[in-house]
């Protein structure tokens, strides 16, 4: 007979008073375990008993040792726990009703709650759940009913501590159903954290039956769909009856059951409206966990579709019947309920704008007041002014593709001075995210993409310098739509900062779009904005911006004269710097006002000559600017200065990101204009692509050195390609001048379309997007080059130099836009399969006829399988090329008619690697 007397967690250090009273419990224990090993066995059962009663003794007197220290201690030690913990097992394996006696003992001392609780929560319990009984712990509960003092923090942890106990033993069928059966009179118990504990019972046992129901490959059986609902009704029942804080964990329970992945759709709305309830309660924890605990149950529900317009809840309702009908009655009260929280506690708003949201996306109809109220409550806090983009974000979603939108919605979000106030309080990282939310949110119908525009001017204007940039590229992206996009009058001086290059750049673009730009009244606004600019620095910049700008429109010239000549009377130093801007804009321009500008001093009013950018007097826009727009072949100096600009990347050496910018603008221009001098800076421009700080100005040069020197520039191109390659500032910008050359016809390389492709692997999704642009620009012209784009995607995996994530996305958005038969791509693919050694490699081609529609594979297509049959075979054994292979044979599964040529390739298949 083995008879364990004690369980101790391995490595729990003792003290010496535990140590010795431990010791002398063991020495106890072990003599009298031998006296039963040698008794006879007429007498065993009596000394067993008293055996039984002399350890007891001994077990009892150290419990009670240790309560009466922790008397003085106020508290148990961490190893007075684990002794006591350890010495109340021992009694309760081999005696459960003395365990109970000396529970009752304890239940007269004051720190009686506190001794449980440590002896609940200890780690040697789910090695006892596994051999107790429940009537040992339920022993606990008739002791805790007899405690006299108590307090919230041990009743919660109390609580706590049985979540704990029934998470041990809820797999534990026998253990687990007793729990259940003691329950029913648990939750009637006058002492509200023992009907807490019921309640906690209920809820584990329902989660248990939950996973058991999704756990099942048939149907749920009667026993645990029964059990389930019971639960379930008892949590409805007495779920109102405990403290916030029991509240609340069953709040948080009956979220997990349905976290579990289990969806009944007559429980689903029974548990919903039960949470539900709890949006309303008194205690904030509670209106807390109950919206979280909706958000979770909305949004893992698997049959509840986001974007309810009427005809989806009328289709639903149609599937689903009365139940699909009680849910959304329940949406209802929720909304109802949410909106009354919002508006009656302010405070709690921000924490139910999750709730919000998923509201929007899966019943919008009718929540117009409610995403009112979110607007009017929820603006002074930081995070939730963030919280609001998310909102703000499922409307934009919502509204693209649900043409039922609630009015009040739409309204609300379409509102510009609400989203201008929210975006103006937000950090600048936010703020940018808001741009975007707001680009999604255009119509293309005119007066809203106007209203939109006109906001986002507001935000760009009372915006930090760096999210200028990104609200200005939104309205770029707005004012591409078909319908006129007015800006009106914005307040444009504002936006002169440091920054103002790129910030009058697509500002100016945004105009540009517009019909008749150049006789808009914003062109004498932004012209006295540059002229105003409060430095020279940000003068020079914001005229080169506005001569872009000018050079785009219907009639740049007599504008552009006009507005130069106001730059040379203001500073000549800016007008130089307008010039070079101009020399490739328009060269006649700058024969007609080099006696204008060579007329000035270039000195300031003091007589100084100042420098634009940077404290070096060497480092000024005077010699950049002059070589970059004198006709003469330039001195050998103003060369030599460009040049030390753009090779010294120190910043040590005085010269500034704004001034190796303009060097590097000078340098193109002057490799434009004087063919002579584009093989001397080639190489500076070159090093300017490998500096981050002026990488952009650099790739935009370079477009300009291709489209001017197209058959000369054809060595560099694999210098283009690798600039689009490089990760970090300015591969955006590269991307969009290679492609714009590709697509122009103006850059052409070996393996260009898979270096394009190697980007969809990009972690940037802005690079990622416009690789997919490319492409997409790329299927609408003419003579299909799509296709041999298709092709040198593959050379490109079969040589390497493409990844096999970044191939699949490529295949998976080229293959459905190629025009035509797929006979020659079907054709290229075996070809690239007999390059290759490697099974994976050759599986994987093969795999793309999956993304090819099932209609284009033509029975030419389908006589390429029986034509490679033996090239099949080669790698018939490889485990990654048979799975492609599956995959090849499930789409010929999937045509309802098979011709000949298709059963044939069915039929090779399947002797190969056998059925999908």
């Amino acid at each position: 007979m083995e008879t364990r007397l004690l369980v101790l967690p391995s490595g729990a250090q003792l003290g010496d008073t535990d140590s010795k009273r431990l010791s002398n419990l063991i020495q106890t224990a072990s003599e009298l375990e031998r006296e039963l090993t040698t008794c006879p066995d007429d007498t065993f059962e009596e000394t067993r008993l008293q055996t039984v009663e002399k350890v007891l003794e001994v077990i009892k007197d150290t419990i009670n040792a240790l309560i009466e220290e922790s008397k003085s201690r106020k508290h148990l030690g961490g190893v007075g726990k684990t002794v006591l913990a350890a010495t109340f097992f021992a009694v309760a394996q081999h005696a459960p009703t003395t365990a109970a006696s000396v529970l009752l003992d304890a239940a007269r001392q004051d720190t009686a709650m506190t001794i449980i609780v440590n002896i609940l929560t200890e780690t040697a319990l789910p090695e006892f759940c596994v051999s107790a009984v429940p009537d040992v712990l339920m022993a606990m509960l008739t002791a805790v009913a007899e405690i006299p003092h108590t307090t919230k923090e041990t009743e919660a942890g109390f609580v706590r501590a049985w979540a704990k106990v029934l998470g041990a033993v809820a797999d534990k069928q026998p253990v687990m159903g007793e729990f259940v059966e003691a329950a029913g009179d648990l939750v009637a118990h006058p002492l509200y954290f023992i009907r807490g504990v019921g309640l906690v019972i209920y809820a584990t046992a329902a989660v248990r039956f939950a996973r058991t129901m999704r756990e099942s490959n048939t149907e749920p059986s009667p026993t645990a769909a029964n059990g389930y609902r019971a639960c379930i009704e008892q949590l409805e029942a007495h779920g109102r009856d405990v403290n916030p804080h029991i509240r609340a964990r069953v709040v948080r329970l009956i979220d997990g059951i349905h976290g579990q992945g289990f969806i009944n759709k007559g429980a689903f709305a029974a548990a919903l409206e039960t949470v539900a309830e709890r949006l309303v309660d008194k205690a904030a924890n509670v209106r807390k966990a109950a919206a979280e605990a909706v958000t979770h149950i909305l949004q893992s529900s698997r049959w509840l579709g986001p974007s309810l317009a009427d005809s989806h809840r009328a289709e639903l309702e149609a599937k689903a019947g009365e139940t699909a009908t009680m849910v959304y009655q329940v949406l209802g009260r929720i909304k109802a309920a949410l909106h009354s929280v919002i508006v009656g506690s302010p405070q709690d708003a921000p924490q139910m704008l999750p709730l919000v949201t998923t509201l929007v996306e899966r019943d919008v109809t009718g929540s117009g007041e409610l995403v009112k109220a979110a607007f009017v409550r929820c603006a002074d806090t930081l995070e939730a002014r963030e919280a609001l983009c998310g909102l703000v974000e499922q409307i934009a979603i919502t509204s693209q593709s649900d043409p039922e939108l609630d009015e009040g919605v739409k309204e609300l979000a379409w509102s510009a001075k609400a989203l201008a106030d929210i975006a103006a309080s937000l950090p600048w990282e936010s703020q940018g995210r808001f741009a975007d939310v707001l680009v999604q949110l255009h119509d293309d119908k005119g007066a809203l993409s106007s209203r939109l525009a006109q906001t986002l001017v507001l935000v760009a204007s009372r915006a930090q310098a760096q999210v200028k940039l990104g609200a200005w590229l939104a309205v770029t992206h707005l004012t591409r739509s078909k319908a006129p996009v007015d800006l009106g009058d914005v307040p444009v001086t504002s936006l002169c900062t440091r920054h103002a290059l790129a910030v009058h750049h697509c500002y100016c673009t945004a105009l540009s779009r517009r019909p008749k730009p150049s006789s808009s009244p914003i062109w004498p606004v932004l012209l006295k904005a540059c002229l105003t600019a409060p430095t020279r620095a940000t003068c020079a910049a914001a005229a080169v911006s506005a001569i872009r700008a000018l050079y785009a429109s219907d009639k740049p010239l007599p504008t552009a004269q006009h507005w130069i000549r106001s730059f040379v009377a203001k500073d000549a130093i800016v007008g130089l710097v307008a010039m070079a801007e101009c020399a490739v804009c328009h060269a006649a321009m700058v024969d007609n006002l080099v006696a204008a500008i060579r007329k000035r001093p270039l000195e300031t009013e003091g007589g100084e000559l100042e420098a634009v950018v940077g404290a070096d007097p060497r480092d000024t826009a005077v010699g950049v600017a002059e070589a970059a727009f004198d006709r003469s072949a330039p001195s050998e100096q103003a060369l030599g200065l460009i040049e030390t600009i753009i090779a010294n990347t120190n910043e040590g050496e005085g010269y500034s990101v704004e001034a190796r910018i303009l060097a590097v603008v000078a340098a193109v221009k002057l490799a434009v204009t004087t063919p002579g001098l584009r093989d001397r800076l080639m190489p500076s421009i070159q090093t300017a692509l490998g500096a981050e700080d002026v990488r952009r100005a650099a790739v935009v040069g370079l477009g300009d050195l291709f489209r001017r020197y197209p058959a000369r520039m054809h060595e560099h191109a694999a210098l283009a390609f690798e600039s689009a390659a490089t990760e970090g500032p300015g591969q955006v910008e590269a991307l969009l001048t290679v492609g714009s050359l590709m697509l122009s016809d103006l850059l052409k390389t070996t393996h260009s379309f898979g270096l394009i492709a190697s980007l969809f692997d990009s972690e940037d999704p802005a690079v990622q997007t416009n690789a997919r642009e490319f492409f997409r620009l790329l299927a609408e012209k003419p003579q299909a080059p799509v296709k041999a784009a298709v092709v040198e995607v593959m050379s490109s995996l079969v040589s390497g130099r493409l990844t096999p994530t970044a191939f699949d996305r490529a295949m998976a958005f080229l293959l459905p836009r190629v025009p035509g038969s797929f006979d020659t791509v079907v054709e290229k693919i075996f070809d690239r399969v007999g390059q290759t050694d490697d099974g994976a490699t050759a599986g994987q081609l093969l795999r793309t006829v999956q993304f090819i529609d099932k209609e284009k594979m033509t029975d030419a297509c389908w006589r390429r399988f029986s034509d490679n049959e033996g090239l099949l075979a080669k790698f018939s054994e490889n485990e990654e090329f048979t799975a492609s292979l599956r995959e090849v044979l499930k789409l010929l599964a999937g045509k309802k008619e098979k011709t000949e040529q298709a059963g044939a390739a069915e039929a090779i298949l399947v002797g190969l690697i056998g059925s999908a």
